[in-house]
């Protein structure tokens, strides 16, 4: 009973950061489309779609490794964990 308490104690700053990023992601938009004029709001839309886009394919499946390499090293999780926390443009081997 300990143990599983003290991985919700570990787990919990990563689920109220998701819980937020997903409250941001939800209210900005809304907050914008009534501040912005459709032209400024559809500019916003556009470069957010092409931001999106670049980073999900420049990843190169980066997050998914980890869940093979992780694991697998104990002494050497920081050069894998490194990556994701940076683009990979700008990750240096």
């Amino acid at each position: 009973m300990k143990k599983a308490l003290t991985l919700v104690r570990m787990a919990s700053p990563l689920v109220v950061g998701r819980l937020a990023s997903m409250a941001v992601t939800f209210t900005l938009p809304l907050a914008l489309a009534r501040l912005l004029d459709a032209s400024a709001f559809g500019t916003y839309k556009q470069l957010f779609l092409v931001a999106q886009t670049v980073l999900l394919t420049c990843q190169f499946g980066l997050t998914q490794s980890l869940y093979y390499f992780l694991p697998r090293e104990k002494e050497g999780r920081g050069a894998y964990v490194a990556p994701p926390r940076y683009p990979p443009a700008t990750a240096s081997n």
